[in-house]
């Protein structure tokens, strides 16, 4: 059988290196891919069925429980970029409601960052070379 072209097949989703994860009405994670674990430095088993909120408390009070929630209320898309202080990483995060779920894709941005903060500070040091010079 053919998977219609409005059906995702799921094992793209599952090949996909961004992590993905949906979220159900009482947020609990009701879909998560292999990638998605991995950059939470969790297990699928661990997190299906549980609420985000007690798997990852640290992020109560946060701009993920801000933004999720805004986004679920508003019924509209979300786009951020956060440092997660327990995993010291920065995640680039896209977030998408329907009436019934959240669905998350996510990246680690560390790197990048890393990468954008050093030209960031090479271009102010030529700065300061050049008011100098």
């Amino acid at each position: 059988m053919v998977p219609s072209p409005m059906t995702p097949d799921a094992d793209a989703l599952k090949r996909i290196s961004d992590g993905i994860f949906v979220l159900d009405r009482d947020w609990r994670f009701i879909y998560l891919n292999a990638s998605g674990a991995r950059l939470v430095e969790r297990t699928l088993e661990s997190l299906i069925g549980r609420v985000i909120w007690d798997e990852f408390p640290e992020a109560v009070g946060t701009v993920f429980e801000d933004e999720y929630r805004r986004a679920m209320d508003l019924q509209e898309p979300t786009e951020f970029e956060v440092y997660y202080e327990p995993l010291s990483r920065w995640y680039s995060v896209r977030a998408q409601p329907s009436a019934e779920s959240l669905t998350v894709i996510y990246q680690d941005a560390t790197q990048r960052r890393a990468a954008d903060d050093a030209i960031a500070s090479l271009l102010e040091q030529l700065q300061r070379q050049r008011r100098l010079a």
